[in-house]
């Protein structure tokens, strides 16, 4: 008979096999992870944090071991936390926001997928590493515009031909791409795009796989 598995824990969250040979019990370790011998309840570690424990009282700034996402602070391997592209390009102030609704958070180490690295710019400059001048947004949103007004200006005069409906498609597409180019004028005329295309889609019965291509 199998062991008695009712009250184990949740194994998978501990790194090791499934309760199988001894009741109430994990098994071994899951392969690259470590820890006690045998069927147990506690936790196995991975090669990097094990190597982190063996790593953690010779490192130095100037020669270390630590792996790529940690950092070597007063002798121990520690996580590290995101930095931003470019350093802001020497233009801004990097900083850490919550991915979930975008507030800044006092830390952000880099095994955490639920915060990123994020530049605030100097007046003057905009883009996502602040690499852009206000100027240049300025010159490219006015192209931009100028690209989505003839675009739609274009499709108002219809088509008889799905595949064109499938280009249109594209088109919008790479034109809204840059959504910091787009001003709001712009964005009231891709809307009216948008409808168009759609009311076309229906048209020739094209499928939500076309639509998302």
């Amino acid at each position: 008979n199998g062991a008695n598995c009712t009250f184990s824990p949740n194994c998978s969250s501990l790194n090791r096999q499934m309760c199988a040979s001894i009741d109430h019990t994990c098994g071994y370790c899951l392969p690259t992870f470590h820890g006690i011998e045998g069927p147990d309840n506690s936790f196995c570690y991975n090669d990097i944090s094990v190597r982190r424990i063996l790593l953690a009282s010779r490192c130095d700034v100037n020669n270390h071991s630590c792996s790529s996402d940690e950092v070597c602070l007063k002798g121990r391997c520690q996580l590290g936390n995101k930095t931003c592209t470019a350093s802001c390009s020497g233009r801004g102030t990097c900083f850490w926001e919550s991915v979930s609704d975008g507030y800044p958070v006092n830390s952000c180490l880099n095994n955490d997928d639920n915060c990123i690295a994020t530049c605030a710019c100097t007046f003057g400059w905009l883009g996502r590493i602040c690499s852009e001048s206000e100027e240049d947004i300025k010159l490219r949103t006015s192209l931009r515009h100028q690209l989505i007004d003839s675009f739609t200006n274009l499709i108002n005069y219809g088509t008889t031909e799905g595949t064109v409906v499938r280009n249109w498609i594209e088109l919008s597409r790479s034109l809204s791409i840059n959504s910091n180019e787009i001003a709001t004028d712009s964005l009231s005329l891709m809307f009216t795009a948008l409808s168009i295309i759609l009311r076309y889609s229906k048209t020739f019965y094209l499928s939500s796989e076309d639509l998302e291509r």
